[in-house]
């Protein structure tokens, strides 16, 4: 997926109170979250002392994610994991693998990791079916945690827990800040991330519960639904430009898979003279998305704190090893996947615009400096 994050290597986790109060302002700024979940996570993040050590022995994690060219995974998940395994399992080895992507490399990489004898296998699997993977891993007796993906189906008893992003929700929230914010009669682009991973399609899925009764009453009018390979900035650009000749720059709104790609939308309009004229939702926060929020290029992202949620799978892990339960409230709820019901702890969603941008300087997913370096002075809050 896809996703790409802030820059920023400290962790600055809010506290719970800061956090009702973040949601108090959140709703007079048209935030969409999932309130429920919020409630859940704070009370497991209370529980425990943020430098409690959970496992004390020696061991051996492995943690294969999904592609370094999408700058979230060298920026945050990596170093942001590993930070916080020194604190809840200082005497751990973390070994991480970038497979650029591709499936093949993926499959390979897991299987090494298993070869090499790891105690703990954490996986951003974008596979339909990991079936290689998981079978591999159960005749090791190696405990899996899926990381961000949902697969179609998984083995039975193979997969411990889930930690990330519902990306139903992701998509759920771009529908929704659409059907709040676009005029009557909007024309809406759909360029969706890379729709052979299960996050793509739930994304989607997400964005169509809500948007689709708009289409079918003529509110709305869906004049392309496409899609992104390997969620990269010059297909989501390519796309955005075929899109915008097709129906003679037509477009009032376009909804993107993850920032990443938004850029590539941004491009695509700048070249057509429609920079600033249409509405563009992207996912994730990045800080080069949030830029463009401030300087009205880009409308709105749908936002979860990355960091949040890579020192969430660190918690897993660590408990993991240690052979103890995770606290009752850590798994907010069951994923089904196929047949299978997983634990899930997912990453609350907040939509950030103009109006609530602040939301991720209080949550330290980026500095004050990585937003406002280099602004115009007519940006305005927070940067002045």
């Amino acid at each position: 997926m896809c996703l790409d994050g802030g820059l920023r290597h400290s962790i600055c986790m809010p506290a719970t109170l800061q956090r009702e109060d973040m949601m108090h302002k959140a709703k007079k700024c048209a935030v969409y979250a999932m309130m429920t979940f919020f409630a859940a996570i704070g009370a497991s993040a209370s529980r425990a002392a943020d430098d409690e050590v959970l496992f004390e022995g020696k061991a051996t994690v492995a943690f294969v994610g999904y592609s370094g060219t999408v700058s979230r995974w060298n920026a945050i998940d990596f170093p942001v994991f590993k930070k916080w395994m020194k604190i809840y399992a200082p005497n751990v080895e973390v070994k991480t693998y970038d497979p650029q992507g591709n499936a093949a490399n993926q499959v390979s990489m897991a299987k090494s990791a298993l070869v090499a004898r790891v105690d703990v296998l954490n996986i951003a699997s974008f596979q339909e079916a990991p079936t290689t993977i998981l079978t591999a891993a159960k005749q090791a007796k190696v405990p899996v945690l899926l990381y961000i993906f949902i697969p179609d189906k998984i083995l039975p008893g193979s997969v411990s827990g889930l930690v990330g992003t519902d990306p139903f929700e992701i998509g759920k929230s771009q529908g929704q800040y659409v059907l709040d914010h676009a005029s009557k009669g909007a024309r809406v682009a759909i360029v969706n991330g890379d729709l052979s991973t299960t996050y793509a399609r739930l994304q989607h899925e997400g964005m169509l519960s809500v948007l689709q009764p708009a289409f079918n009453s003529g509110h709305f009018k869906l004049v392309a639904d496409r899609s992104a390979d390997g969620w990269l900035t010059a297909k989501a650009q390519a796309q955005v430009s075929s899109i915008l000749t097709a129906n003679q720059d037509g477009i009032d709104v376009l909804i993107m898979g993850n920032d990443d790609m938004s850029q590539g939308a941004l491009s695509a309009l700048r070249m057509a003279s429609l920079e600033k004229k249409v509405m563009v939702l992207g996912q994730d926060g990045s800080i080069a998305g949030l830029r463009n929020i401030l300087e009205g290029k880009q409308t709105a992202t749908a936002y979860r704190n990355l960091y949040f949620e890579a020192k969430s799978l660190a918690t897993a892990t660590a408990y993991k090893l240690a052979n103890k339960p995770v606290p009752n409230d850590f798994y907010v709820k069951q994923q089904k996947i196929g047949t299978e019901e997983v634990p899930f702890r997912p990453t609350p969603v907040t939509v950030i615009d103009r109006s609530n941008i602040d939301l991720v300087l209080k949550d330290g997913m980026a500095t004050r400096e990585q937003l406002c370096e280099g602004m115009p002075a007519t940006v305005g809050a927070p940067c002045n």
